[in-house]
């Protein structure tokens, strides 16, 4: 909730979303011909996520995302008020990875659907042998099954291994610094 309302969280979403975008205009394949072939169409949602996503998007994203949660705890004293009141320390960390976890994977999803579409409709109109609802239809299987096996696990590394930095330095810039 506090992540949403901070000015640096909306222009990293629009640095990433930017990105992706651009990317997704630039193209990911020269395939000749206006409908998009099946197999590039396959390799298009593979590339789309490793190549714009997880190569650098989604990892800047979830470090900084991580950090600004860090700082914040950090910088209000949220731990020694935790303590003073008693609350267990795994119940207020696992809440607040799983918070990052969803946001971060969520809007992974998103972007990456994005992606594909704006390439794929934008350039191509299509892919051969479909029509735009099989289209949606494919392209929504495809994207979750990739997006949960690929981009989750990696979404799930970088923001454990910021929270983990963060919490044994007990700093959101050294976090930061080792992450990136």
């Amino acid at each position: 909730k506090t992540l949403c309302r901070t000015k640096i969280f909306w222009l990293c979403l629009a640095v990433v979303a930017i990105a992706s975008i651009n990317d997704a205009c630039i193209g990911y394949y020269a395939d000749g011909g206006n409908v998009l072939s099946f197999q590039t169409y396959v390799q298009t949602i593979h590339n789309s996520c490793s190549s714009t996503l997880l190569f650098y998007a989604m990892p800047f994203f979830s470090i900084v995302t991580t950090v600004m949660i860090l700082t914040r705890d950090f910088n209000d004293n949220f731990f020694e008020i935790e303590k003073a009141a008693g609350q267990k320390n795994s119940i207020y960390v696992f809440s607040r990875l799983l918070a990052l976890i969803s946001l971060n994977v969520l809007i992974f999803i998103f972007l990456h659907a994005m992606c594909l579409h704006l390439y794929v409709l934008s350039t191509f109109g299509g892919v051969s042998g479909m029509n735009k609802l099989d289209y949606f239809f494919d392209s929504s299987i495809r994207l979750l099954r990739f997006d949960l096996f690929v981009g989750v696990p990696c979404i799930l590394f970088f923001v454990c291994l910021s929270y983990f930095l963060g919490v044994l330095f007990k700093s959101g810039t050294l976090s930061a610094i080792f992450s990136f």
